[in-house]
């Protein structure tokens, strides 16, 4: 049975949500969150875009290296 697209698109934001929140680094300070929803009525899809903004130190070395 298809889904409706409200149903469809709830379920897409969801994915998509927990894709971006996957890749968001320990630690990082989310500034700002951006969620677009697109509607292709003629091909019968709906689609979702999420844009995350951090805030992260990318200064500090993940690993010490040390010298000899």
């Amino acid at each position: 049975m298809p889904l409706s697209p409200w149903k469809a698109l709830q379920e897409a934001r969801s994915r998509a949500l927990q894709e971006v929140n996957a890749m968001i680094p320990r630690g990082a300070v989310v500034k700002k969150r951006f969620i677009d929803d697109y509607y292709f009525t003629e091909l019968g899809t709906v689609g979702c875009r999420v844009m995350v903004e951090t805030l992260e130190d990318i200064a500090v070395p993940e690993y010490s290296f040390t010298t000899r």
